[in-house]
């Protein structure tokens, strides 16, 4: 499948071990301006776990604010992937919002909505655990871990999740495969901000 990347802003999307990361990261190699990725996992990994869960979706949400505000106002970045865990249409409507109101972006984003079957996904799994250390700091075995997936698959394909969500953006791509990706850029230099649209027109 062909990724046709016209505007500044990327958010690939989906559920734990999908691949969005390993996207991320190949659109950014490939990518020829500088692009900056802001990673929900790497703002995960700095909250303190010993806090309510109230206060960590605060920290949470605080942190990526800051990250949104810091890589939109650098000029050098003329492409920000988001890489982000955003199984609840609620979550990506409320990044497009503090995208929006933080940075005054107007223009589109491309969306890219990882969708693996679920043998390939468990594939994925059984590496992820086998490789990753951070895994097991939360998971005690693969079971574990795969039921943890498949609630989110599932929360991610119900009426409540993003997959099936229309965000209104200008491109939105589903993958099977992050593999099997080739990915095209056609970035519009010194596109001027559409003033008058908005992400919920």
């Amino acid at each position: 499948m062909q990724i046709d990347i016209k505007n500044r802003i990327v958010i690939i999307t989906g559920p734990s071990t999908s691949g969005k990361t390993t996207l991320a990261k190949k659109i950014k190699e490939m990518s020829p301006v500088n692009t900056a990725i802001i990673a929900h996992d790497d703002i995960a990994a700095i909250i303190d776990q010993n806090k309510t869960e109230d206060e960590k979706n605060e920290d949470f949400w605080a942190i990526m604010i800051e990250k949104i505000g810091e890589s939109l106002e650098d000029s050098e970045n003329k492409l920000v992937v988001f890489d982000v865990l955003g199984i609840e249409d609620v979550y990506i409507y409320s990044l497009l919002q503090m995208i929006e109101l933080v940075s005054s972006y107007y223009d589109d984003v491309t969306m890219i909505k990882m969708n693996l079957p679920v043998d390939k996904h468990l594939e994925f799994a059984k590496s992820r655990i086998d490789n990753d250390p951070n895994v097991k700091l939360y998971y005690r075995n693969l079971e574990e871990y795969w039921r943890a997936i498949m609630l989110q698959r599932s929360y991610y394909e119900s009426s409540e999740g993003s997959l099936e969500s229309d965000f209104f953006v200008c491109s939105e791509y589903v993958i099977s495969d992050p593999k099997d990706v080739q990915i095209k850029f056609d970035l519009i230099k010194n596109k001027e901000k559409q003033k008058i649209k908005s992400f919920y027109c």
